[in-house]
């Protein structure tokens, strides 16, 4: 299902004098997605934070990029019609690594990113 941009969704607030709601989850929290696509109009986007550290694609199962759980709950979420933001936290994460995940959230079609450089 093709996302809307968030960039999108702010411009139609501002036109409209309209309030954006955003929920945060977590991908170990138990999150019901019936919950979340019952909340009818609201929210306007899910905003996934990133848990994973010491990424590397030798612990990627190289056929399943869904193994990583942000990744998967924004492929879950995006599949009940809901607009993801995922974050994507890059601490120590190897160029090779980044360009394989971008490249499967491109075909999962998850388009709206906050990627942080991360620190120590």
């Amino acid at each position: 299902m093709e996302q809307r941009k968030i960039t999108d969704l702010i411009k139609e607030s501002q036109k409209n004098s309209s309030i954006l709601v955003s929920y945060e989850v977590f991908p170990e929290g138990s999150l019901q997605l019936e919950s979340i696509n019952a909340a009818n109009k609201y929210p306007s986007f899910i905003s996934i934070a990133w848990k994973v550290s010491n990424l590397t694609l030798s612990n990627i199962n190289m056929n399943n990029v869904f193994t990583i759980p942000a990744i998967e709950l924004a492929h879950c979420i995006s599949n009940i019609g809901r607009t993801v933001v995922l974050h994507l936290t890059c601490v120590e994460m190897k160029k090779n690594t980044l360009k394989y995940i971008l490249d499967h959230l491109k075909i999962y079609s998850i388009r709206n990113l906050l990627i942080l450089q991360g620190g120590k």
